[in-house]
């Protein structure tokens, strides 16, 4: 593999990976021979890990593993020569097909986006972040492989997306470290640059039209800003509900429902893409997920198969219920399908999907505060919350707009929405003002539970 690389690259550590196919089956010299697994020591590790003689993740300021044991975490002073050698690589060196240096990437951003070199090592730290961590909890099984390496060497030539992979890495970061870090300044100084960037030019983007030039640009960072929009504003100091939810601050704040209005922004995209989709590094991604959401297209008027509580909720009755006449048809034919699958994270991309397919006249009653509208936001806000309600971008969010929906609720008289209001108030723990709540629904819907999968933090 040496032999391939230009001389000012040999011997150089290697950040951007991607692996090969197989080997063919049939090379029977090279199948008889197996030897031992290549893997990168860690020499940037903190004093606690080395002392252990464990590996360590190399997280700033405090690794993981420290972390989770509730230790101190501290780091050797790194040089400013060495600064480049304190970033971990980004993926296992197995089979290798393509490389570039860590001298070579921090040249890259230097000049992709005129960024001092005062924070060099932050931006190279943000970046070997966002492949190791936070992709993972930004991405479903379809995306995540594509996010670690073609999106990634995507936003090598595109500043837009690039921005957007700095932004979303390091808001990940400053949900990782402590309050009392001296690094949180320099992270939220840095995020806000890297968001507002990457806004602005996507903006610029979408302006000029969509095409096949552009539309891989488009798309991942469109991708990116939704964990971006649908997080609760972390500068939130107020855990109150009533200051934080669309539902208090709708009146004062048109645009305190854009953390859900925004997610429909992909679907406006591939209606402008359509043509050249195929073209596409997320082709076959979209395809995948479009096919792991097939019952997403059952578009049948009336309540037949439709959770019945919530249908007559909604006053779906008959036949002459559609889509185009009852704004809660859609919704809810979305919904019902959803409460049967498994209460884990292995749902998580399901449930996902659900938000970026409502339309206008539902985010109209939203708006409104409409109660069926309420409960089925409220009902699909508790599916998220049993199985990503632990996710960095999203459990601070659910938890507030579940305990809204419940604030909000919990003084109707209607023993429809007294029955169905006990499912998002278990899902994010909320008491609410009646003992004893009988919510209809026995065993078919325990969302409170913990899954038994890994979420993402």
């Amino acid at each position: 593999m040496s032999a391939d690389l230009s001389p000012r690259m040999k011997g150089q550590k290697s950040i951007f990976r991607v692996q090969l196919r197989p080997q063919n089956a049939g090379d029977a010299s090279q199948a008889a021979y197996h030897s031992r697994r290549a893997h990168r020591k860690s020499r940037g590790g903190c004093q606690k890990c080395k002392l252990r003689r464990v590996k360590c993740d190399e997280t700033k300021p405090h690794c993981l593993r420290c972390q989770k044991h509730g230790v101190d975490c501290t780091y050797a002073p790194i040089s400013r020569g060495n600064e480049l050698d304190a970033v971990s690589n980004l993926v296992h060196p197995d089979r290798t097909a393509y490389t570039l240096s860590l001298t070579d990437i921090a040249s890259n951003l230097d000049s992709l986006l005129q960024l001092p070199q005062a924070h060099r090592h932050h931006h190279l730290h943000a970046l070997q972040h966002f492949h190791s961590a936070t992709a993972s909890t930004i991405s479903d099984k379809n995306s995540f492989n594509l996010m670690r390496t073609r999106m990634t060497h995507l936003a090598l030539s595109s500043p837009t997306v690039m921005h957007a992979v700095l932004a979303t890495s390091l808001s990940h970061l400053l949900h990782l470290t402590p309050a009392s870090s001296p690094t949180r300044t320099t992270y939220t100084m840095l995020e806000s640059h890297h968001w507002q960037r990457s806004i602005s030019q996507y903006a610029r983007e979408l302006s000029h039209g969509a095409s096949p030039k552009n539309m891989d640009a488009l798309f991942s960072t469109c991708l990116l800003l939704t964990s971006h929009t649908f997080m609760l504003d972390p500068s939130s100091s107020s855990n109150d509900p009533r200051k934080t939810s669309f539902i208090y601050t709708i009146d004062s704040n048109p645009h305190a429902l854009s953390w859900l209005t925004m997610q429909s922004g992909l679907r406006h995209l591939l209606s402008l893409t359509s043509s050249y989709l195929p073209q596409s590094i997320w082709f076959t991604t979209f395809m995948s997920t479009r096919s792991d959401n097939a019952f997403f297209e059952d578009h049948r008027p009336g309540p037949i198969d439709l959770h019945p509580d919530l249908a007559a909720l909604c006053n779906i009755v008959s036949e002459d219920d559609t889509e185009s006449n009852n704004p809660y048809v859609w919704p809810l034919r979305m919904l019902t399908p959803l409460l049967e699958l498994e209460r884990s994270p292995r749902s998580f991309h399901h449930y996902c999907n659900f938000m970026g397919r409502l339309m206008p006249d539902f985010y109209e009653c939203l708006g409104r505060r409409e109660v069926p509208a309420l409960v089925i936001l409220a009902w699909w806000m508790a599916l998220m919350m049993g199985a990503a309600g632990d996710v960095w971008w999203l459990g601070g969010r659910l938890r507030s707009e579940l305990g809204a929906v419940c604030m909000f609720l919990e003084g109707s008289r209607d023993g429809r929405v007294r029955r169905l209001l006990g499912v998002p108030a278990r899902a994010c723990g909320y008491v609410l003002e009646w003992d004893g709540v009988d919510d209809g629904d026995g065993d078919v819907l325990e969302v409170g539970e913990d899954g038994d999968g890994e979420t993402g933090e």
